[in-house]
């Protein structure tokens, strides 16, 4: 019976802060011609900044939620609820471009569809690695180490993001 609770919570979680993280991404989108008007031609790079930032405290906060729930959740666990979150809130925000074509920028629906795959990938790998960062809080114990495990993953996420590009 007890599992049974850990699981609805977990999944009540996910589905919670993907709602969360899709309402702040459609807040952001609306918001993209006043940062375009006050940061003139740097508007979108910063709304695309600051929906990676929404991404990142969502899903850090969807993992640390699921891990104060349940202290025995597994390592997988808690990544899969951060993974998902990153998913379903991306899925979301593209389902709701699709189905509202005019409040998107694109003229053709299957431009949306194209790059819709992309956007959910590239949104559940950067939420895998704030799962992973977000794990290391909650459950590594002393700082320093932790500290050294997060400068770890990150520097591993610079070294493979400059050889995929850089070759």
């Amino acid at each position: 019976m007890a599992n049974t609770t850990k699981r609805k919570t977990v999944l009540s979680t996910i589905i919670i802060s993907s709602v969360i993280l899709c309402t702040l991404l459609i807040v952001l989108y609306f918001l993209e011609s006043t940062f375009t008007n006050f940061f003139g031609s740097l508007g979108g790079k910063v709304i695309v900044g600051l929906m990676l930032f929404v991404m990142w405290i969502t899903v850090g906060s969807a993992v640390r939620t699921a891990n104060r729930h349940n202290r025995s959740a597994s390592f997988f666990t808690l990544l899969l609820t951060g993974v998902a979150t990153a998913a379903i809130g991306s899925t979301l925000f593209t389902a709701f471009l699709y189905i509202f074509p005019r409040v998107s920028k694109a003229t053709d629906a299957f431009e949306i569809a194209g790059a819709s795959g992309g956007m959910i990938l590239m949104m559940s790998g950067l939420g895998l690695i704030a799962s992973i960062l977000a794990i290391i809080n909650a459950r590594v114990e002393s700082k320093f180490l932790g500290n050294l495990l997060e400068l770890l993953v990150i520097g591993a996420c610079v070294a493979g993001f400059l050889y995929f590009t850089t070759k």
